[in-house]
């Protein structure tokens, strides 16, 4: 017998003891909009709810789950259905489109929605997005441990970039806005974030990047940097099984995580050294060599050239040991901040 299967009758024998019972209604062979679901799936899969079911003992007070969208739940999603007597269950779902659909509110935070964000007034934001301002929280905020890290202890680069006095370590930092009692103009400080290619959300998904500013000029650190100007950032990173072309299918990085990758500093530096109040606008990058998964990586970024709108920004991802360019690109970023005052 699979080892799903006597998971379900271990845990239906255990709800047998204790809740009431009676026998369960048998369900409907599953289909999947007008498809039926492969005959090996689906013959598993009706097993298993048969199980919990049809010769199960369950709950009398608890309705019959939805068969249209029973195939959709999880087991634990089904234990925790007649645990409760059928008060807890899963969102409503939608088994008619390939993939299904999920009935959700936007967003489970408020304050994910752009559209609600708290009022400020137009000197607080400009006292707040300055680069001064970004780079004393991020730099005190530093880099928080990442429980899901991708990074083996001791490893050279970010070993050598830790220990580089001329470097400051960071993590991205967003604003955070604090209700007043002058609701026509909120507080508004600088914190350090989760994101999808920042922290250990990233790790989690596959991506840990750890980026390094230096204030003072570049000198010969970046050969391939003639055009630089002012500050520069380097970061190392690395991409795990998450950022794969296809997870555990042979393969290396999806491009789409090393043009993240280049998105993330160039972006970084510019909050930085210029603009905190950033957009990248334009992007164009070139992917030399395939970049392989848990191998740690290069990236130099710096400013090519400013105006009082945009910054152009270039950077390349190298192999820290023998130097080969992996990746290039140039980054155009507007300034939203310079933007938005020249229309007021």
């Amino acid at each position: 017998m699979e080892a799903d299967a006597l998971r379900v009758i271990n845990l239906v024998e255990r709800l047998a003891e204790e809740h009431p019972v009676r026998l369960g209604s048998r369900v409907r062979p599953l289909r999947c909009a007008h498809h039926r679901v492969p005959r090996v799936v689906a013959f598993s899969r009706k097993k298993r709810l048969r199980l919990l079911t049809s010769s199960a003992r369950i709950s009398q007070d608890v309705p019959h789950p939805p068969d249209d969208e029973l195939p959709a739940w999880s087991e634990s999603e089904i234990r925790a259905y007649f645990s409760s007597g059928g008060s807890v269950r899963p969102e409503p779902r939608d088994l008619s489109v390939p993939g299904g659909a999920r009935d959700l509110a936007w967003g489970s935070d408020p304050r994910t929605n752009p559209e609600k964000k708290p009022k400020t007034s137009d000197a607080t934001r400009d006292a707040l997005l300055t680069p001064s301002r970004y780079r004393a929280a991020a730099f005190a905020h530093g880099v928080p441990f990442r429980r899901n890290g991708l990074f083996p202890p001791r490893d050279r680069l970010l070993t050598a970039l830790a220990a580089d006095p001329n470097l400051r370590a960071f993590q991205k930092n967003v604003v955070a806005y604090h209700e007043t009692h002058d609701a026509s103009d909120a507080s508004a400080t600088y914190e350090v974030t989760e994101s999808w290619a920042h922290g250990d959300s990233a790790c989690r998904a596959g991506l840990d990047l750890r980026c390094f500013y230096r204030a003072s000029p570049v000198g010969d650190s970046f050969p391939s940097a003639s055009n630089a100007t002012g500050p520069t950032l380097t970061a190392a990173f690395r991409l795990g099984d998450g950022a794969a072309i296809g997870v555990r299918a042979f393969t290396n990085a999806h491009c789409g995580s090393v043009e993240t990758v280049l998105d993330e500093t160039t972006a970084e530096l510019v909050k930085c050294a210029a603009a905190p109040n950033c957009a990248t606008t334009e992007l164009r990058a070139r992917i030399l060599k395939p970049v392989s998964l848990h191998e740690t990586y290069r990236v130099d970024c710096w400013i090519a050239s400013a105006t009082a709108f945009r910054v152009r920004t270039e950077a390349t991802i190298t192999d820290p040991a023998d130097g080969t360019t992996y990746a290039t690109c140039e980054a155009t970023l507007a300034d939203l901040s310079a933007i938005e005052k020249s229309r007021r």
